[in-house]
C-alpha cells in the first residue's frame, strides 16, 4: 500500500501506485491531483502552474532541465525569487515577527530561540494543544514554513499505524485553503 496514494487509485504516472487509471484519489502534490482538479471545475492558472511543475518534477529529464536553466538564469532567478519570497512572508508572521515553522520535531527543533521562527514548544504537549496552534495560525491568516521533507516515512507512523502529526498538521492547513509554494504553506486569498 502507498500511504500517499492509500486507496491505491492513482497511476504511476501520476504520481501514485498505478492499481487503477483513475485520478481521483490522487495525492495533493502530484500531476493527477492536479489534473482532478481541472477535471471536476477547481482548476484555474494556479492549478495549471501546479500540474506543469508537478508534471515536470515526476520526469526525470524535465527536472533536469529545470535546475540546469535555473542555474543558467543566474542573477535574474535569484532577484525574482527574493521578490516572491518577500510576496510569500508577507503577513507571515505574528506580533512577535516570527513565522511558525511545522515538521518532524527533530528538523524543527532546531529552529527553538532563533529570531523570526515560532515553533511549538510545550513541556506537555499533546495533540490537541498542537491542533489549537495549528488553528490558530490558520485564524490570523500566517504563512507557515515548513521543515521536514513530504516523504512517506515522514508522514506516516508505522509504527504506530497512522498518520504522523506532522501528516496531521499540514492536513489542517490543506483542508482551510492552504496553497503549498517550495517550502511555505499560504493561506487562501482573502
Amino acid at each position: 500500500m502507498s500511504y500517499s496514494d492509500p486507496f491505491g487509485l492513482c497511476p504511476t504516472s501520476a504520481g501514485g501506485d498505478g492499481k487503477t487509471d483513475t485520478y481521483s484519489d490522487c495525492p495533493q502534490g502530484t500531476s493527477g491531483y492536479d489534473a482532478y482538479q481541472a477535471q471536476t471545475g477547481n482548476g484555474g492558472l494556479a492549478n495549471n502552474i501546479a500540474g506543469a511543475y508537478h508534471s515536470c518534477k515526476e520526469s526525470g529529464p524535465c527536472a533536469t532541465l529545470a535546475a540546469v536553466g535555473g542555474g543558467l538564469a543566474g542573477g535574474w532567478a535569484a532577484e525574482g525569487a527574493a521578490a516572491i519570497g518577500g510576496a510569500l512572508f508577507a503577513g507571515a508572521e505574528d506580533a512577535a515577527g516570527a513565522i511558525p515553522v511545522i515538521g518532524r520535531w527533530a528538523n524543527t527543533s532546531q529552529y527553538i530561540g532563533q529570531d523570526g521562527y515560532d515553533v511549538l514548544n510545550l513541556a506537555n504537549w499533546t495533540p490537541e494543544a498542537n491542533d489549537a496552534w495549528i488553528n490558530d495560525i490558520i485564524s490570523n491568516r500566517r504563512s507557515v514554513l515548513t521543515v521536514t521533507e513530504q516523504t512517506q516515512g515522514n508522514l506516516w507512523n508505522a509504527e504506530r499505524g497512522e498518520w504522523s502529526q506532522y501528516a496531521k498538521e499540514l492536513g489542517q492547513l490543506i483542508r482551510a485553503g492552504y496553497r503549498q509554494l517550495g517550502n511555505i504553506l499560504v493561506p487562501p486569498t482573502p
